[in-house]
């Protein structure tokens, strides 16, 4: 049975939206640029037309990891949004390239809403869920990055402190709102419910007061044990929307928010997990430059 896949990954450019949005559309060359996680060479993508850049209407194969799949380019609204409609074989759907004016810089996302189609692909997602998918895209995203702000600049930007990495993993629930909402706010048992991912070997967090489920101004002490290491990190919660929203603000380790967010859908509650922060300590550094967001989407996929 066909099962449908969602997922977002985003980054910071420093560069026009232009010269960035001019990139993507170079679809015969931007596989090779794009990369596959940390197989410079394992992604391919060309236009199936005598188009130098994609127009609507092109039709682009590509191959990742030997699987071939298409996409018709469906909408092009320059500078700040692509609509791809996958077309098979393996995936059926849409992927949308957004781009967004910061004060850093430009927010480049791409939101991926398809169906795994054919055997291989459904294979893939059933072992890994979307963290493979994240592999790829956060390490390709970082690709561009670096090649796009290596390029002569007409503009500066301001600088920040540490690599910034964002991320968004949900899940859809069968269950009542104020259930999730109060799962969530009770930290002491959190760790043990949520586990640590195929990668970790446990995950604890505690509230460091007297409280019972966290409120507004709590900080709670998270650690998880993994393969390579332990990690330790805090976070404050900034503000608390019942049944609807939770904002945390990192405090060691990080430095940035991670929010969660409940919204009513007719098949159930969609939770969201948004994490938007830089690393600060050397063993977090480390840990992204590594493996970009797949342990972050692993840990939060599983759990």
């Amino acid at each position: 049975m066909m099962e449908n896949w969602q997922a977002v990954d985003s980054v910071v450019i420093r560069a026009p939206a232009e010269r960035i949005y001019e990139t993507l559309r170079d679809y015969n060359n931007f596989g090779r640029m794009f990369g596959f996680g940390r197989l410079p060479r394992g992604y391919r993508t060309r236009i199936l037309g005598d188009e130098q850049l994609g127009e609507e209407g092109s039709v682009v194969a590509q191959r990742a990891l030997g699987m071939p799949f298409k996409c018709r380019i469906e909408e092009l609204e320059p500078n700040r949004r692509i609509v791809e409609n996958f077309i098979g074989p393996n995936f059926e759907g849409i992927g949308i390239w957004e781009l967004e004016e910061k004060p850093e810089g430009v927010k480049l996302s791409y939101f991926y809403d398809a169906a795994d189609t054919g055997w291989r692909s459904r294979l893939v997602f059933r072992m890994t869920g979307t963290s493979l998918h994240h592999h790829f895209f956060s390490h390709g995203l970082q690709r561009l990055k670096e090649k796009l702000e290596s390029e002569p600049q007409e503009k500066t930007w301001p600088a920040v402190e540490g690599d910034a990495w964002q991320a968004v993993d949900t899940v859809v629930i069968r269950a009542p709102a104020d259930r999730i909402y109060n799962t969530i706010r009770d930290y002491n048992n959190f760790g043990r419910i949520f586990g640590s991912g195929y990668l970790g070997l446990g995950y604890k967090a505690r509230i460091l007061g007297p409280e019972r489920l966290v409120e507004d101004n709590s900080v709670v002490q998270h650690r998880i044990l993994t393969l390579a290491g332990r990690f330790r990190w805090k976070r404050r919660v900034e503000s608390l929307e019942p049944n609807r929203r939770i904002v945390e603000r990192y405090i060691s380790d990080h430095e940035g928010t991670g929010i969660w967010e409940l919204e009513e859908k007719p098949e159930g509650v969609k939770v969201s997990f948004l994490y938007d922060a830089a690393d600060i300590s050397w063993r977090m550094k480390l840990l992204h430059r590594v493996m970009g967001t797949f342990a972050h989407r692993n840990f939060y996929w599983n759990g």
